[in-house]
């Protein structure tokens, strides 16, 4: 049996002319891919480098990320905008727990908002700590009000920051 199986694949390697045609090659992981802190650093097809971290707070969990590009790209492990990544995840985990638990949708989106830090648009005036202040207020008494609040608050705070640093990050 194992000599004809061996015919019958020599036949197909000649038969192919002897030459295959495929063009896989296998990926080397170690090369692509790093681990610093809390931070996986991957690099992208178009040479720019992805920095992705996992947020966990209780039973839930969330990844984000960010795309570091141009210079950034080159000094990944310093970047200070891997907030942008984390930021990402709280929210992905306050909207996870805004219909459900709307207290803890609020805190995930503030723990956002703190880990993003501040973000200055130019010519844009912002009241985000007054809407914060109420926020903090009403979330003993409407809960949904303030995670709502929270929420859109660190959506803009992403938005900012995206836009602030767009040649630097996607």
């Amino acid at each position: 049996m194992k000599s004809t199986a061996h015919c019958l694949a020599l036949a197909m390697l000649l038969a192919c002319g002897g030459k295959t045609t495929s063009t896989w090659k296998p990926v080397d992981h170690a090369e692509s891919t790093t681990v610093a802190n809390d931070v996986v650093y991957r690099t992208t097809g178009d040479g720019g480098i992805e920095a992705s971290v996992n947020v966990t707070d209780g039973d839930d969990s969330a990844a984000g990320s960010v795309e570091l590009v141009g210079r950034e790209g080159s000094r990944a492990r310093e970047s200070e905008h891997v907030r942008l990544a984390r930021g990402r995840a709280w929210l992905a985990i306050a909207v996870k727990r805004r219909a459900s638990v709307p207290a803890a949708a609020y805190a995930a989106a503030r723990s956002g908002i703190d880990a993003v830090g501040p973000v200055t648009v130019p010519g844009e005036k912002r009241h985000e700590l007054e809407q914060l202040t109420l926020a903090d207020q009403q979330l003993a008494i409407a809960p949904a009000d303030a995670a709502a609040v929270a929420i859109e608050i660190l959506e803009r705070r992403l938005r900012a920051y995206t836009s602030v640093w767009h040649d630097r990050v996607r």
